[in-house]
């Protein structure tokens, strides 16, 4: 863009150094505030961390102090205890307890500390590469965005001067003093103010606020015109910025950095840790076995031991287990494990190459069929690095502030804020072409194979003959689909294999495509005229700028245009013509009717482009346009062989397809026009706005006022016109200006040559992500911004259901708001128009341009009325007040009419040799063509019904071009066809059946006044494109339907009408319902910051950036220097609150992150679930014995042995296993902040079968051995004592403790050794809890082939050396002397163990499945109360 555009203004604004160090200093000032805000000392850092509802710490104060106590009463049992050598132990195990207790509370305070600073270092870290940046990088306009970039809610960018260059600069990098330029109708994206060309000048100067519209030339509604007028282009203007933009989304990313919500896991652990074991159940087991030794102590005193063990030494023992020694450090440690898997698996994949890596980003050709394919292979040195990194506080991929393990492994939602370029391809592509034809286009193959053979087919023929030449004057609309390739941005087919028959309609379309629509030449006169437009639909009630301009360059290769088509023609000028619609007194009575004020009418606009043909000089008039006013501008249509007069019936049908695709698509019209005498224009640089009418009578497209209708004559020219001069001279009572009227009218009386629809498609791989996701139970949910029609279209695109129930607006209603009030003001009457009983129409939707407007009409309808009309039928114009035949709102479709008619194959046959027309007739030389424009037809009905050929020029274009089909281009392979048309007209009429038996009473009470004359055209299809389901609508209204109807808002998968703090309320309510939500969004976006936020996990994903055509590259300059982007950097900076972060080049699957967090946590949960069971089997152990009056069955180095090492050994081999294969079709449940009384009933249910035989077993072996223990010392059985052993003797526990200490021993080592025999048995059927020891092997997991041998191995030396530690002289009692039985049970028992535990894991298993069928029947089930099923 030149500088003239800006008011001739020599502006530079900041190089990119001052830019970067300007923006450095504003971010890095506002988190030193920040952190000055936040400061804490070391006291409010132990009060925060330690609290007992503090969800996001491992350990709480309950535990601490109990801990504490218990090293306490350690040492005081040792400071009291008689001179016995067993308490020489207790000091050393007081000092173990009180270095955890200290270690465990360092650890804790901080990882909190460092969970509150990630968000700064992340920050402080995105600074020093921002620092960087301003030292080394010098970037170009050419490094930037093209200015001609399609606007895209995906991307921010603003004009800016940088560099003394104007550049597509992203918002975010907009810092304090910058020189913008604001386009006329665009949203202001930074508080500014105006830079004054004149200083002098007395005009005050213009200062906007962020949001604001610049309305720069209208205050008002733009004046109506009578007539055609020249208006002046509004002009960019430049403006100062007064603040750094992206202060703003730092400050919400520092401010929120600490409100996402606690993880499904973590929240487990505090249910389970603190809430269970330290509020519940350890002063359960404290109290209870205090009251135990407190009666032994008191009613055995002479056989037990001293006071201290008894009330001391024994508690503390028996708490252990249940007190937070190991279990936090090793669930941190776990925890960092499984973040470090997962980001090492998201690194390897970005170097993974992939061939279509670019069109790519979330991969999910993994189908998890088996374990090698469910996860990418990492090494452990990657894992351990990454491990590092994240205990060393590496905010890169904010492991704190959102666990990926726990996120990934428990998300139940997948949300995704932006549809351009990260949904869908970044372009629209061409998905319907409409042209008319005057007989239905049918190869001779395909009526010998319909009719076939024999005397049956002549007959057909000439009856189908008859048929047609009975009615010659039938038109034909035909509608050839396009399908999208799959890895091509712009790649289209054709559907009908067959497509080539109508080359001749295709190729003046193609060329129109060429000369106009995909001509770089134009792109600036476009984008200024747009920009007018835009401003003046803003001033505009309900009206809003369509772009109607996309690449269409691959559809006109695919007709068989070359690069080289375009080279016989040269660019002589350019025009734009608009009109406004019909002003509020005008519109409000039809759109009253409709109810339809939240839906925007498109703004009427056209462009033409003048070319010349170099050879012959002949200018060439290409229009494209919205539908309505390129209809209206055209009098004719070409049907691939001659130019026919277009009838109000071909109208009729061509409006009635713009106005349906138009809700839910992009549509063009495009015409064409032959200018024999040059045309020449001397104020170019004008628009022409067209008055404002929508009756029928008005002659807008030829130009001439209503006193000119006796030259209504002179409009069909025989069929073929020339120049406006040609025009002129049968006209010469003309009023207006004659520039503006020459112009006018050299566009009047076109060629309407047909009209493309575009629609945005879902890229493949988000297609096949979706589907993954639903196998997964993972919802996947869209928020869009537009309406709920074209949300609609495009999430059916992607798969998604979008039935009566399955999306939801968060727009609020004001109707409703303001209903009540207005039924209390109005009095009712009696009887109502069927207009004002309309209460839904079909919408209409925005364009590419959304911004929001400064005002909105809203209109209600009684709510009366709104019960008894549900849905839309066939409206005739008398129902909608309209007699334009080509209005600008969908809204205002005539229903009465027919739509868009897709002839059967009945008909087809019928008028097959239409076609046949004579070509010798229908070629006209120059001169025949001169002499048509002198004929003059007698009416309008004559004129229709003669046959007339194109204009020669037109004829002689198309042949010289038809050799520059390549032959490529003519082997194109033909495409397999989709559903045919007749399937969707045969759906869309068993609707409107539906919808007529709705509608039926509204049409009786008008029965005698709205009868129609055709019943084939009354029979049309309408659409019903709201929600009929009864669902809340705006954002205010979920939690109450949540609390007082059903659940059915957090079960669809479409959200319309969304804004940013929308969108952010949304995901509060669902986090509130237990919902785990992973954010996925745009990372050039600058307003996904506060959703990226709230949610539980973000994904930032570099979206594909639009083209305004494919010959235009996004960038001209892609800096490849090893420093980043302006759009890299701003990405950097959006990103700030995202865990993963991916560029359009990473071969990411999604699906394979989450099915490695899935099986890992499903691992942790196992280990934990294991650890948690044989701390319960200790303590069950030593308290069943202190019941049965046994001795202490272990000692305190036996058991701080047991906690410390043996047990947390053995839950480490649960996380050995691969990735489950089938961990995908495993649903997850809620985050929910209690664990239920049933999951913790059903957890002692399985650890009393699988841990309290095998606690039995070693009791039973303990009193035995003791018993012989007893024999052997006394020679006398009478007086050993079952449970007291031999109590004619003294000392602590009747001499145990003294004359037979090392006998007692080895019994409590017989007793270690079997206990933790019993842990592995039930070890190896606990590591993996969801396949039978049958269907999977354990050497498989590599963790338990070198942990379970090694631990079984230490465990007897450990055994053997404590045993000689604990030896005398003398030999009181060996492993000889254990009686027999006891050897026998102690070994026969895993046998019964092992089968035992695989039969509770067949009814553990049973019990996983239902509950997972009962997950999935509600994850797939949507009906509420209000089902009408």
């Amino acid at each position: 863009m030149d500088n003239d555009d800006v008011r001739g203004l020599q502006l530079s604004g900041y190089s990119t150094k001052e830019a970067c160090d300007i923006l450095y200093s504003d971010i890095a000032d506002e988190i030193r505030r920040y952190q000055i805000r936040c400061r804490k000392s070391l006291s409010d850092w132990l009060t925060g961390t330690l609290h007992h509802n503090n969800r996001r710490s491992i350990i709480h104060w309950p535990s601490c102090l109990v801990l504490f106590l218990n090293a306490v009463f350690l040492l005081v049992a040792f400071g009291c205890a008689q001179s016995e050598k067993r308490s020489l132990w207790l000091p050393a195990i007081a000092l173990v307890l009180l270095v955890t207790l200290v270690f465990n509370i360092s650890i804790t305070v901080i990882d909190v500390k460092l969970l509150n600073e990630e968000i700064v270092r992340q920050a402080l870290s995105i600074l020093t590469k921002l620092q960087d940046t301003a030292k080394c990088c010098n970037w170009s306009s050419e490094n930037y965005l093209s200015l001609n970039t399609p606007a895209s809610a995906s991307i921010t960018v603003q004009w800016t001067y940088r560099d003394g260059e104007l550049v597509n600069l992203p918002t975010n990098l907009l810092v304090r003093g910058d020189i913008i330029v604001l386009r006329p109708g665009q949203p202001v994206p930074v508080n500014c103010k105006e830079i004054r060309e004149n200083l002098h000048s007395p005009r005050e100067v213009l200062q906007f606020n962020e949001g604001d519209n610049f309305d720069i030339g209208f205050s008002d509604r733009p004046e109506s015109v009578s007539k055609p007028t020249a208006r002046e282009p509004l002009q960019p203007t430049p403006f100062m910025s007064l603040d750094t933009p992206f202060l703003n989304n730092i400050r919400v990313s520092l401010e929120n950095s600490t409100i996402r919500p606690v993880s499904a896991y973590d929240n487990e652990y505090f249910e389970v840790n603190s809430v269970w074991l330290e509020r519940r159940i350890t002063p359960l087991i404290m109290v209870l076995s205090l009251l135990v030794n407190i009666l032994r102590w008191t009613l055995l005193k002479d056989d037990v031991s001293h006071w201290t063990e008894m009330l001391l030494t024994q508690q503390v023992l028996v708490t252990l287990p249940l007190l937070p020694l190991v279990v936090p450090v090793l669930w941190k440690a776990v925890n960092v494990i499984g973040v470090a898997q997962i980001i090492a698996q998201f690194e390897q994949s970005k170097l993974i190459p992939d061939e279509d890596s670019h069109l790519d980003q979330f991969s999910t050709d993994t189908s998890l069929e088996s374990d090698s394919d469910a996860t990418v292979r990492v090494t452990w040195k990657q894992i351990l690095e990454h491990s590092k990194k994240v205990v060393l506080g590496n905010p890169y991929f904010l492991p704190r502030t959102s666990n990926l393990a726990h996120t990934l492994g428990s998300m139940t939602s997948l949300c995704c804020t932006d549809k351009k370029g990260v949904l869908s391809w970044p372009n629209p592509s061409a998905e319907k072409v409409l042209f008319l034809t005057s007989t239905p286009q049918m190869e001779n193959v395909s009526i010998q194979s319909l009719y076939g053979d024999g005397e049956d087919e002549d007959e057909m023929k000439n009856q189908a003959t008859a048929g047609n030449k009975g009615d010659s004057q039938d038109h034909y609309v035909e509608v050839l689909d396009l399908t999208h390739e799959l890895k091509n941005p712009f790649g289209i087919q054709f559907d009908d294999p067959s497509w080539r028959k109508h080359l001749l309609n295709l190729k003046p379309l193609g060329l129109n495509i060429l000369l106009n629509t995909c001509n770089l030449a134009t792109s600036h006169h476009y984008r200024q005229f747009f920009d007018h437009v835009n401003a003046v639909s803003r001033k505009i009630d309900g009206t809003v700028a369509v772009v109607t301009r996309r690449c269409l360059c691959e559809l006109s290769r695919r007709i068989g245009f070359s690069e080289q088509a375009t080279d016989i023609f040269k660019l002589d000028q350019q025009s734009a013509l608009y009109r406004n619609p019909p002003p509020t007194d005008q519109r409000k009575v039809y759109l009253r009717k409709t109810s339809n004020m939240k839906n925007r009418i498109p703004m009427p606009h056209m462009m033409s482009v003048i070319a010349n043909e170099i050879h012959s000089g002949v200018q060439q008039l290409f229009c494209q346009g919205t539908g309505d006013i390129v209809l209206d501008m055209s009098s004719d249509f070409w049907d691939g062989h001659k130019v026919c007069q277009l009838s109000n019936h071909d109208r009729k049908k061509i409006l009635d397809f713009y106005h349906r695709y138009s809700m839910s698509s992009y549509c063009s019209a495009f015409a064409y026009r032959p200018l024999t005498n040059r045309l020449i224009h001397g104020s170019k640089d004008a628009y022409i706005e067209l008055p404002e009418s929508h009756d029928e009578d008005n002659m807008v497209r030829t130009g001439f006022s209503e006193t000119d209708q006796q030259e209504k004559d002179c409009q069909y020219l025989g069929q073929r016109y020339h120049s406006a001069e040609s025009l002129k001279s049968c006209i010469s009572e003309i009023s207006v200006d004659d520039e503006v009227n020459n112009y006018q009218q050299s566009q009047a009386n076109m060629v309407f040559l047909g009209m493309i629809t575009m629609q945005y498609q879902a890229k493949p791989d988000i297609v096949k992500l979706i589907d993954k996701l639903e196998t997964a139970c993972i919802r996947f949910v869209h928020f869009s911004d537009e309406n709920e029609l074209r949300s609609r279209v495009f999430s059916e695109k992607m798969g998604l259901e979008a039935g009566w129930n399955c999306h939801i607006s968060l727009k609020s209603d004001e109707r409703n708001l303001n209903t009540s009030k207005r039924s209390q003001m109005s009095s009712t009457t009696s009887c109502l128009s069927v207009s004002q009983r309309i209460s839904k129409v079909a919408s209409h939707v925005s364009g590419d341009v959304d911004y929001p407007r400064d005002s909105e009409v809203h209109h209600n309808v009684p709510s009366t009325d709104q019960k008894k009309v549900k849905a839309v039928g066939n409206f005739s114009k008398r129902y909608l007040g309209i007699s334009g035949r080509s209005a600008s709102a969908p809204s205002a479709i005539n229903m009465s009419g027919s739509q868009v008619r897709f002839e059967s194959t009945t008909d087809a046959i019928l008028s097959a040799h239409a076609k046949n027309v004579d070509n010798n007739e229908d070629d006209f030389t120059m001169k025949d063509t001169d002499s048509c424009i002198e004929r003059r037809q007698s009416s309008v009905s004559t004129s229709s019904k003669q046959k007339v050929s194109i204009d020669a020029v037109h004829v002689q274009i198309i042949d010289r071009l038809t050799p520059k089909m390549t032959s490529e281009q003519e082997r194109l392979p033909d495409n397999e066809p989709d559903a045919t048309e007749a399937q969707e007209t045969s759906c869309l009429l068993q609707r409107t059946q539906q919808f007529e038996e709705e509608f039926q009473s509204l049409e009786e009470i008008h029965s005698e006044s709205h009868q129609t004359s055709n019943t084939e055209e009354s029979t049309s299809a309408a659409f019903d494109i709201s929600n009929r389901a009864k669902l809340p609508k705006g954002i205010e209204n979920i939690r109450p339907h949540l609390e007082n109807v059903d659940n059915v808002p957090l079960l669809v998968n479409l959200f319309t009408d969304c804004t940013p703090g929308t969108i952010t309320e949304m995901l509060k309510i669902m986090q509130e319902n237990g919902e785990v939500v992973c954010c996925m969004g745009s990372s050039a976006s600058l307003r996904n910051t506060p959703v990226f936020m709230q949610a539980d996990i973000s994904i930032a994903m570099e979206p594909l950036y639009p083209q305004l055509c494919m010959k235009e590259a996004v960038c001209r300059d892609m800096w490849t220097e090893g420093k980043p982007s302006p759009m890299e950097l701003s990405s950097m900076l959006n990103s700030l609150g995202c865990s993963l972060s991916c560029q359009r080049d990473n071969n990411i699957s999604l699906v394979k992150l989450i099915a490695q967090a899935r099986s890992y946590i499903e691992l942790m949960r196992n280990a934990f679930l294991l650890i948690l069971s044989c701390n319960f089997s200790l303590i069950l152990l030593q308290l069943l014995a202190s019941i049965f009056q046994l001795p202490p069955v272990l000692s305190g180095q036996h058991l701080m042995w047991l906690l410390y090492l043996v047990v947390p050994a053995l839950g480490i081999t649960a996380l050995g296993n691969n990735v489950d294969s089938h961990v995908m079709s495993v649903p997850s449940g809620k985050n929910i902040n209690n664990v239920s009384k049933k999951v913790i009933l059903e957890f002692m249910m399985y650890f009393m079968l699988r841990f309290v035989p095998s606690i039995i077993i070693c009791l039973s072996c303990f009193g035995l051995n003791l018993q012989e223990l007893c024999l052997l010392s006394t020679k006398d059985s009478n007086q050993c004592n079952n449970f007291l052993g031999n109590r004619n003797l003294t000392g602590s526990w009747n001499g145990i403790y003294a004359d037979y200490h090392q006998g007692f021993n080895h019994i409590q080592n017989f007793l270690l050794v079997q206990i933790v025999a019993y842990f592995v048995c039930n070890c190896t059927c606990f590591v993996n809890r969801r396949q039978h020891l049958w269907k999977q092997s354990l050497l498989e997991n590599r963790l338990w082939c070198s942990i379970v041998p090694g631990l079984l191995i230490l465990q007897v030396v450990y055994s053997v050396l404590d045993s000689l530690a604990h030896s005398t002289d003398r030999k009181t009692f060996s492993l000889s002397d254990f009686p027999l039985a006891s050897w026998v049970i102690a070994f026969v028992w895993p046998l019964f163990l092992l089968p035992l535990n695989e039969l509770v894991k067949f009814f553990e298993i049973r019990s996983t499945v239902r509950y997972q069928k009962r997950v999935r029947l509600e994850f797939g089930t949507k009906l509420g109360m209000n089902s009408p099923f």
